[in-house]
């Protein structure tokens, strides 16, 4: 991925997804100051065409990661609200695997394993995984291995890990 690329998971019912962990491979090719990517969890179209999700917006170059919640606005300039925040220095050339777990209303971040960051938000709605990279500052990123699962978190599946199917990045960027 470079500057400014999105990449959405959708599939039949994705809106719908509720208790799930994300995880990726992550290897940074290139890095400038200001350069950020971004992680939606629980992303979807909410009332008046709205977006709703959690953000988890890393800033690598300066080691910050922070995590937004974001709803329908109830005035026009209203800001996210940021939940958490946490540091962590990113390497260019070395892969990281990043997972989000998303267990009823509880939100954690884990780095190679290692938890980073963990809080509460009950009121944010069902919905599927993005990730986008931003438009101000150069940056190259490689992606492998996404996966969403859910492990049997409750007794309603929202997401059937028998059906995971193995990719590559080309084949999902060349798919139609």
């Amino acid at each position: 991925m470079g500057k400014n690329a999105n990449l959405e998971l959708q599939t039949r019912k994705s809106d719908t997804w509720l208790d799930y962990t994300t995880t990726l491979q992550l290897r940074f090719l290139h890095l400038q100051e200001g350069s950020s990517f971004t992680i939606f969890v629980r992303h979807s179209l909410a009332r008046f065409n709205f977006w709703t999700n959690q953000q988890f917006y890393f800033l690598p170059h300066e080691g910050e990661i922070q995590v937004y919640t974001v709803r329908p606005r109830k005035e026009p300039r209203e800001k996210a609200k940021m939940h958490a925040e946490a540091v962590y220095n990113f390497d260019v050339d070395k892969w990281y695997i990043i997972a989000i777990e998303i267990s009823d209303s509880r939100f954690t971040l884990f780095i190679d394993g290692k938890q980073l960051l963990s809080f509460r938000d009950k009121g944010t709605l069902a919905g599927t995984v993005a990730i986008s990279t931003g438009p101000f500052s150069e940056i190259k990123l490689e992606l492998d291995s996404i996966r969403v699962a859910q492990e049997n978190v409750n007794q309603f599946r929202t997401v059937d890990t028998a059906l995971t199917l193995p990719t590559t990045w080309a084949a999902i960027k060349e798919s139609e």
